[in-house]
């Protein structure tokens, strides 16, 4: 039913939030922010699920936008008296199918030890809906089970259960994630 739903309407792909964080010295990024390297972990060792779940069997993604990004002074544990929200000073510099790169727009606080930046991007090949999406939720609802219902609703109350392989969940890693 997934498959069905988002063939009706592509923003009922699945989202994905993924975050990086990158070490600052004097108000700047030591190494790129980016992510890459996406995978889905429920498909290691189960390689024939790419092509149930991803059209083409790979994972694409698109509409990468930032969603928040701040600095602050950490060793072990993030100082919280030392966040600072510097969302508007963050953009994507670089969108494919496969990652994301970020860059801060001006300088950041030189005091600051890291930066983390939340973003989030719709896999463009998967089958999976968007399951924070009511309109999607709805979607999948009439497409899946609707017809179910008008063959046995005469039936309806009796029912307690039925199966279903669906919702199912990406759980995505990618080669800068941490925590």
């Amino acid at each position: 039913s997934g498959g069905r739903t988002v063939a009706e309407n592509e923003e009922y792909r699945e989202n994905h939030t993924f975050w990086v964080e990158v070490p600052l010295k004097n108000g700047t990024l030591t190494e790129e922010a980016k992510i890459s390297g996406v995978e889905n972990l429920l498909t290691k060792g189960h390689k024939e699920a790419l092509t149930w779940l991803y059209e083409g069997g790979v994972t694409h993604w698109d509409g990468w936008e930032v969603l928040g990004a701040y600095t602050y002074q950490r060793t072990d544990e993030i100082r919280e008296s030392t966040v600072t929200n510097v969302t508007d000073k963050v953009q994507v510099t670089k969108a494919t199918e496969t990652e994301c790169s970020l860059e801060a727009t001006t300088e950041l606080d030189p005091n600051a030890t890291h930066f983390l930046a939340l973003v989030t991007a719709r896999c463009k090949t998967s089958r999976m809906i968007d399951y924070l999406n009511p309109e999607a939720i709805e979607a999948f609802i009439r497409v899946g089970y609707e017809r179910y219902y008008q063959e046995l609703k005469d039936y309806w109350e009796d029912i307690w259960a039925m199966f279903c392989d669906e919702p199912y969940s990406g759980l995505y890693a990618w080669d800068q994630m941490v925590g």
